[in-house]
């Protein structure tokens, strides 16, 4: 049974009804985000974002105000630019305030250190991020992120927030879309 690509999910997410917006992203922008970050973003993730562009999809319910979230999209994938200033406010915002059992803050801050957030999810304060001690062919596992839930963080091998890819994320990401469309919608999506 062949995969699909992540270019593949969007194109059928949009057949689907979803309305996507894609923002354009070039090779240089790429490489700089490479340079800064000293990583090499994933074959699929490239692939996407400058073939159709870095999608997200258009709210199909009434706007949410929440000025973090780049132009109010959900489940926007990050173009490189952010990707940099995001996984760094990432990494940034381990306070030990935040944390009921003080040994928490070195795991989570360890973490988050092999992390690179790519994306959100319905809201700014959740997301994807690639785990970048992992990965085959250039590929890295990808996990979820919620900074609700940031004491509880764990992407070891059994937890069940972490996808094999960032193609993986996509198929995740596509059925939230369908998902949530049924949850809020006045009509369900196709």
């Amino acid at each position: 049974m062949a995969t699909k690509t992540a270019i593949q999910i969007w194109q059928e997410l949009e057949s689907k009804g979803a309305r996507v917006r894609y923002r354009p992203v070039t090779a240089e922008e790429i490489a700089a985000a490479e340079g800064e970050l000293s990583i090499v973003f994933p074959p699929s993730y490239v692939a996407l974002v400058t073939t159709l562009g870095a999608p997200a999809v258009l709210p199909r319910l009434p706007p949410r105000a929440d000025p973090t979230l780049p132009e109010n999209l959900d489940y926007t994938v990050l173009v490189p630019a952010e990707i940099v200033e995001k996984t760094y406010e990432l990494r940034d915002s381990i306070e030990p305030a935040l944390f009921e059992d003080p040994d928490s803050v070195e795991r989570v801050r360890d973490q988050l250190d092999e992390a690179v957030l790519f994306q959100y999810g319905l809201d700014a304060g959740e997301g994807f991020v690639f785990l970048l001690d992992t990965g085959t062919d250039g590929e890295m596992t990808t996990a979820d992120y919620s900074h609700e839930y940031l004491e509880e963080l764990d992407w070891g091998p059994e937890s069940q927030a972490v996808f094999a890819s960032f193609t993986a994320a996509q198929e995740h990401v596509a059925t939230q879309v369908v998902e949530s469309w049924n949850e809020y919608a006045d009509t369900p999506a196709p």
